[in-house]
């Protein structure tokens, strides 16, 4: 290999590394434009270096809270065993629901770190209740590995399942009244 062609490796081989810190935003950013696509209002969106959390309504009754947060890798992991991303999502709900599942569960679940897949939360927001649970992404499984392209497509129908299933949850909690 001559120097032309290890400059043009090294070269690829740092904008790649450089692409791999960037993969949450990227992320974050196709959730943004679907929800958006969909007809929701981008009301919040906060971030830091691998955390980034939205809100989205769509009229009056219709609201999502999205928080993610993609774990640090390096180049060499992401090839190997892929990077881990957990994004917890909430769905508004229209009743004081406080004190479902025991009404401390905010309190208890902050203090805990990494939220646990499949657990269901209660969180408060200004008036809204909201309910919602962490799904983990592999995300080598849910992007290009040469072009670093995101396929948001199967995130999103994987998020669509946990609204669905949430959306159950608060039919239910109806009936039960």
């Amino acid at each position: 290999m001559g120097y032309e062609e290890l400059y043009e490796s090294s070269w690829n081989l740092y904008k790649m590394e450089l692409m791999v810190g960037s993969i949450g935003s990227m992320l974050m950013g196709e959730l943004i434009s679907e929800y958006l696509d969909r007809g929701y209002y981008l009301l919040k969106l906060n971030g830091g270096t691998n955390y980034a959390s939205a809100r989205f309504d769509r009229g009056e009754k219709d609201r999502i809270r999205l928080e993610m947060k993609m774990h640090p890798t390096s180049l060499g992991s992401l090839f190997a065993f892929g990077g881990i991303c957990h994004i917890t999502i909430y769905k508004g709900v229209q009743k004081d629901i406080s004190g479902f599942l025991g009404g401390q569960v905010k309190e208890v679940m902050s203090s805990v770190g990494d939220p646990e897949p499949g657990v269901y939360m209660v969180n408060q927001d200004g008036t809204s209740y909201f309910v919602g649970t962490t799904i983990y992404l592999n995300m080598k499984e849910h992007m290009d590995l040469n072009t670093f392209r995101i396929d948001p497509k199967g995130i999103i129908s994987k998020l669509d399942d946990v609204l669905d299933e949430i959306s159950t949850m608060d039919r239910s909690l109806e009936v039960g009244q």
